[in-house]
């Protein structure tokens, strides 16, 4: 690389870097801004997050070896579609109780 174009590629860069760092810190004042908004939409990405985790969960299960495998996945799975409804249907309450699990496990 000739020394020539090193400072413009570095000027092209740190506008690109100075760019982003723009748009982060506009896109990181959503969430403090509009906390309701945001805690509502995390808990109902969670929750959706959790019914495909037990869907997929239930289609592994299906694959087991062995019956305890099988129960244990299928126990699993079903906790995590619950889990799921809930949070993804009831997000104010989801967000409610997503913030006491969280102060309670850092209580502990």
């Amino acid at each position: 690389m000739p020394a020539q174009n090193l400072p413009k590629k570095t000027r092209n860069h740190s506008a690109w870097g100075m760019f982003m760092g723009f748009v982060t810190a506009a896109l990181g004042l959503f969430p403090i801004v509009y906390s309701w908004a945001a805690a509502t939409i995390t808990t109902v990405l969670l929750g959706w997050t959790l019914i495909f985790v037990g869907i997929a969960q239930f289609v592994s299960a299906l694959q087991s070896q062995t019956p305890e495998k099988f129960l244990l996945k299928i126990l699993r799975s079903v906790l995590y579609g619950i889990c799921g409804i809930a949070l993804a249907f009831f997000p104010i309450e989801g967000a409610a109780m997503l913030t006491g699990v969280l102060g309670t496990l850092l209580l502990a």
